[in-house]
């Protein structure tokens, strides 16, 4: 009798249960519909049916409207009737946030007729997404000399050979807009024929072309560009080197479900993976773009503003960012604002540390780890630009507002360990450079060498091109070749040919422009599909500048005529009074000190006095006197990126006596992402071409030397890929908004 009690018990209280069960879950249901219907409060009706432009966009539309939530702390509530019984209440606040970012606290309740209730939370965010060029061991919209004798592959590489019990990561490379190689046949004898092993998979947007513009997709069986990544494989367990198979995606469809392809002829960009392939990407995000490290606020202009610098630093500051930290650097010598006068030489430092600084206060910093370790915590943002060598330690990210110039060597310290295994990311210190301006690393400064010159020339700080604008080559106060152009500067020149088209083309461009150092002529190589030109006098360079309100040609001559610019759609003539348009909204971007702190010779010093020789180096020339560092590739460890250029050349031997003691080689362990990368790294021994005119870097690929590098001297610029760089710095593209929901959770936040 009492075991029939229990259980007659247990049965009814099994049905209230039930009974409870479902009408919480009923409750549930009423909550996350609320939940829906604050989507379309703080979302759809923000945007009235208008496709979304910008998280910018979004911030206008939204303080311009008459929601109660439209301001931070603002707060609207609702309730809503549902037609079968019960009904939610929903509570919209909009949290006050230091950073660009829109943010909603959201509560509904959901009640049913007899009381029932159920409160969900949830955070909502409008903001940009995350941009994804740090998946690539490089990522740039033009490449031009890059890819000559250069190998490319995941740090695991350092390791030892991959094979299918040492497999490795496959690495990522990507052009947006134009790769532009020479071919084997050409100019063999000069050794300056691309020579290049990827290991992973190369990704091209736009075009692929020689020196003279020709299509070189169906040439792939006679170029050595090259990947050691069998098609279809995700993982590279070979060292066997193999053609590249172009996977074309020109008809997006061809490219769907074809992911592990080598390479990627005409990848799509995001309006083609949403229009045909259903927002599916064949082998992940390719960026459209490169964002400013700062996220823009109000309408785009592609440059840092004191409203929008303020507001990241204040954020980071007040430790409201939690991907960008409060940040300090300590250590070394650190010159804050150095005295310009003595900087023909490494300062000796003026601060034990740099912390991050406002608009109002402008820090142009030197930053010299070779004596003593620098250390780096959180993010580091730096109103103005930044010189750095030697040994770094921690885990940080400079930020500056203007130019960053790498003037030496920049490697990890793993103290307590006597040196850092490279094998193992985990142990190593992070370490990320990002210019909102330029970055410039090595003897960029350099004049292009000529017949006649000898090696003791390119050490002088003078030796340099030095036009400052409005200087006319010809005359005799043009002295030691002044019209040879440094390879950055010839660079600048291509690159400012394909920003004039833009802009020749869509009036509503807003152009990029590279001048030399400030206040100097924007110039352009106004001929189609060319690598350029050395000498500044010639007819093809057209320079021109604003002078008081007026046009002025390279010599400094009123600027008049109409010029034929040269574009993809036919020659286009320009007036005078439209170039003079273009130059007024273009964004010019120097490679000399920003604020003029600091002078070309000055730089081209500090890079002698680190790599080159060790006595001090005469402003006007001297000797270089004798050279401490031992002789090897140039030495950068971490994530290079900018929005605009990296420019960098390591120099080595091509038979005029000049024997820099990088000898031609760069070492990059970590990244580099940059809208335009002029990059010249040669090798070091000119005569390496077989009868083929192949480089003999290929016959040193199989044999591994010390820590996993490949014995040969051939080789140019080594990329070892850090994969951790993918999710280290993060940048919000703000062209792209979306809201983002968090999980809902029971209760209030």
């Amino acid at each position: 009798m009492i075991l029939v009690g229990i259980a007659a018990v247990s049965a009814v209280g099994n049905r209230k249960n039930a009974k409870y069960s479902v009408r919480i879950s009923q409750a549930q249901y009423a909550a996350e519909s609320g939940l829906e219907e604050a989507v379309y409060q703080v979302w759809h009706k923000i945007w009235s049916g208008v496709t979304p432009t910008s998280s910018a966009d979004y911030r206008l539309k939204l303080n311009a409207s008459s929601e109660p939530f439209k301001t931070p702390g603002g707060n609207f509530t609702v309730n809503r009737t549902l037609s079968g019984g019960g009904q939610y209440n929903i509570s919209i606040t909009r949290r006050p946030m230091a950073n660009n970012d829109v943010v909603f606290d959201i509560v509904s309740t959901g009640t049913l007729q007899d009381g029932t209730t159920r409160v969900l939370s949830q955070v909502f965010k409008v903001a940009g997404t995350l941009f994804n060029g740090f998946d690539y061991a490089l990522l740039t919209n033009n490449v031009n000399c890059i890819f000559c004798h250069t190998t490319i592959q995941d740090m695991s590489a350092l390791g030892g050979a991959a094979a299918p019990t040492n497999p490795q990561d496959r690495v990522k490379v990507a052009s947006l807009e134009t790769m532009q190689i020479r071919p084997d046949p050409e100019e063999a004898a000069q050794h300056d024929h691309v020579d290049t092993v990827i290991a992973g998979t190369l990704y091209l947007r736009g075009k692929f072309q020689d020196k003279s513009g020709n299509d070189l997709t169906s040439q792939m069986n006679t170029l050595s560009l090259q990947t050691t990544q069998t098609v279809d494989q995700g993982a590279i367990t070979s060292r066997t080197m193999q053609n590249l198979t172009p996977q074309n995606c020109q008809t997006v469809t061809n490219c769907k479900d074809k992911a592990y392809k080598n390479f990627y002829v005409n990848y799509p960009d995001k309006a083609n993976v949403d229009a045909a392939l259903g927002g599916k990407w064949p082998d992940g995000v390719l960026p459209d773009k490169f964002p400013l490290p700062i996220p823009e606020k109000g309408t785009p202009n592609n440059t840092i503003d004191q409203l929008e610098w303020d507001e990241v630093v204040d954020n980071s500051n007040n430790n409201m960012d939690e991907e960008n930290p409060k940040g300090k650097i300590m250590g070394g010598k650190i010159t804050i604002n150095p005295s310009a006068a003595g900087l023909y030489d490494w300062p000796a430092g003026n601060a034990t540390e740099v912390t991050s600084t406002k608009w109002s206060t402008k820090q142009n910093v030197v930053l010299d780890g070779t004596s003593s370790t620098l250390k780096l915590e959180g993010t580091t943002y730096i109103n103005g630009d930044v010189v750095i060598r030697g040994k770094i330690a921690g885990t940080g990210k400079i930020i500056a507002s203007g130019n960053v110039y790498v003037m030496g060597d920049v490697t990890y310290d793993c103290a307590p360990a006597a040196t850092c295994d490279y094998t193992k990311p985990e142990t190593l210190p992070q370490v990320g450079l990002i210019a909102g301006g330029n970055m410039m690393i090595g003897d960029f400064l350099t004049r292009r060498m000529q017949s006649g010159d000898t090696g003791s020339n390119s050490l002088k700080a003078a030796d340099q091109y030095v036009d400052s604008g409005g200087n006319d080559p010809a005359l005799s106060s043009c002295t030691n070749k002044c019209n040879i152009m440094s390879f950055s500067a010839r660079e600048a020149t291509i690159f400012n040919r394909a920003e004039l088209e833009k802009a020749v083309l869509n009036p509503s461009y807003t152009p990029r422009f590279y001048t030399y150092e400030k206040d100097a002529p924007v110039f352009f190589y106004n001929v189609l599909n060319s690598e350029g030109t050395d000498d500044y006098r010639s007819s093809s360079v057209i320079g021109f500048e604003v002078v008081g309100g007026v046009l002025k040609d390279k010599y400094g001559n009123n600027f008049t005529a109409t010029t034929g610019v040269k574009t993809s759609a036919g020659t286009k003539n320009v007036t005078a009074a439209g170039l003079k348009a273009i130059w007024d909204k273009a964004n010019k971007l120097t490679m000399s000190g920003t604020n003029a702190w600091i002078s070309k010779q000055q730089l081209k010093s500090l890079w002698v006095k680190s790599v080159e020789c060790a006595s001090t180096v005469d402003k006007n020339g001297g000797s270089c006197g004798t050279a401490t560092r031992n002789k090897g590739p140039l030495r950068t460890d971490g994530l290079l990126y900018s929005s605009n250029a990296i420019f960098s050349i390591a120099r080595g031997k091509h038979g005029t006596g000049q024997d820099s003691r990088l000898q031609g080689r760069w070492d990059l362990r970590g990244s580099m992402a940059a809208a335009d990368t002029g990059v010249l790294v040669t090798g070091s021994n000119p005569s390496a071409v077989d009868s083929n005119s192949r480089n003999k870097l290929t016959e040193g690929w199989n044999t591994i030397g010390t820590e996993g590098v490949d014995n040969t001297t051939e080789r140019g610029l080594s990329i070892y890929y850090d994969a951790r760089m993918k999710s280290f710095m993060k940048i919000k593209q703000d062209d792209l908004p979306i809201l983002q929901r968090s999980e809902w959770k029971v209760g209030t936040k």
